[in-house]
């Protein structure tokens, strides 16, 4: 080992400064132009990644924008558009005709809300509310039911407070927030037309 430690020594020690000088450089040049290679190498293998991922971008908006996929989900929102029903509902006459299903109660302080948009203004939202006086549970729960259950009308109980009288009667009253949902263009000509 003494003796390769010396062939080295012996061999810089034959060199002259100058060379040795170059020699150094050589190496310095030769490190410098390796990592400028391995940059270089990499960097191409990024621009072909970043190529590769630019083209799938571009291949899954054609797919989600303007594809079959695309015709597929506006046809979907078409049909829960119209699933929506187009005709203003009626809060009252609906709430008669349901009133059948009361024996002994009775219905008090009728009022409609103001309508709201809802999410980007393409909906509205109905609010009616009203009392039923004296009623037992059971024919509370057959008129909400017939009221919620109003073909084409999405129609839900918002708010249901439930108060007893007293103690002793098994008798109820209730204060009900009936809401529906409405197409803004359905409404707007619904507001119309008893203005002409």
């Amino acid at each position: 080992m003494s003796s390769r430690v010396g062939m080295r020594r012996s061999m810089l020690s034959r060199l002259t400064p100058r060379e040795r000088n170059l020699l150094g450089l050589l190496a310095l040049v030769f490190f410098i132009m390796g990592g400028v290679m391995l940059f270089t190498m990499r960097r191409a293998r990024f621009q072909e990644s970043q190529a590769r991922i630019s083209s799938m971008r571009r291949s899954l908006d054609l797919v989600y924008l303007q594809g079959s996929a695309y015709a597929e989900r506006l046809k979907e929102k078409e049909s829960r558009e119209s699933a929506i029903s187009s005709e203003t509902l009626k809060f009252a006459s609906m709430i008669e005709q349901a009133q059948s299903e009361l024996e002994a109660g009775e219905l008090r302080n009728e009022d409609e809300k103001q309508a709201l948009p809802v999410g980007d203004g393409n909906l509205i939202k109905r609010v009616y509310s009203f009392d039923l006086r004296g009623v037992k549970l059971e024919e509370m729960l057959k008129f909400l039911q017939k009221v919620e259950n109003k073909p084409g009308h999405i129609v839900y109980t918002d708010a249901l407070n439930i108060r007893s009288p007293n103690d002793v009667e098994d008798r109820l009253n209730v204060e009900v927030e009936l809401a529906t949902w409405e197409l803004r263009r359905a409404a707007e000509a619904g507001e119309e037309k008893p203005s002409s």
